[in-house]
């Protein structure tokens, strides 16, 4: 009888530190790199509602789908094609990542991310190779340095969750698109005006 509450309290141990996965993407964001075919890494960032729906940001755009989580295994469905699956590790990692092959888009990587409410304006981020600098200002607008000098000056950016499109005044379309990676500092960064290389490049909070 003397056993019995300490198998009781073993159990309990047990299911008190189990992981609870769900909530690691009800409205909740993940970021991380993926690429079409032919093409190198790219940003994206990957916001997860409550109703299984999902906004997925990169620098083409805006795309849309549904998501389900079936105990420990994710799968995305885009709103053409088919699905992506990923075994989910710690509740904070994908692995195992199966691609959808007919859109041709390949997910490398994805993590929970709680940094991506962090304040921009203010802040600069440097390119690693020191090759340049963005400076996020006050006004919704950046101003550039080194290589990234050819964004036009006074450029507004607009904040979704966890991505940042910034738009020239002097022409149409996105000057450039960056991501807050998991880390909250380290930034990847596409830009359409440099074209050698064309992406990406990664930028350290300052």
């Amino acid at each position: 009888m003397a056993l019995l509450p300490v198998l009781y309290f073993s159990a309990g141990c047990k299911k008190n530190n189990e992981i609870d996965t769900t909530s690691s993407f009800k409205n909740m964001v993940w970021t991380g790199t993926f690429h079409y075919t032919g093409d190198v890494d790219e940003p994206y960032s990957l916001k997860f509602r409550e109703d299984s729906s999902f906004l997925w940001f990169e620098y083409n755009g805006l795309n849309f789908g549904t998501w389900k989580l079936d105990e420990k295994k994710l799968t995305l469905t885009f709103s053409a094609g088919k699905p992506i699956t990923a075994a989910v590790s710690d509740g904070k990692t994908l692995a195992n990542i199966q691609n959808d092959h007919a859109n041709a888009r390949f997910v490398n990587s994805g993590e929970l991310n709680t940094t991506v409410d962090q304040k921009l304006e203010g802040t600069t981020w440097k390119e690693k190779n020191n090759l340049g600098t963005l400076t996020f200002n006050a006004f919704k607008n950046v101003t550039t340095t080194g290589i990234f000098a050819i964004i036009p000056q006074n450029s507004s950016y607009v904040g979704d969750p966890g991505a940042i499109y910034c738009t020239s005044p002097l022409s149409p379309g996105n000057s450039f698109f960056a991501v807050v990676m998991s880390d909250g500092k380290t930034m990847r960064f596409v830009n359409k005006y440099i074209t050698t290389p064309y992406h990406p490049y990664v930028m350290i909070k300052q």
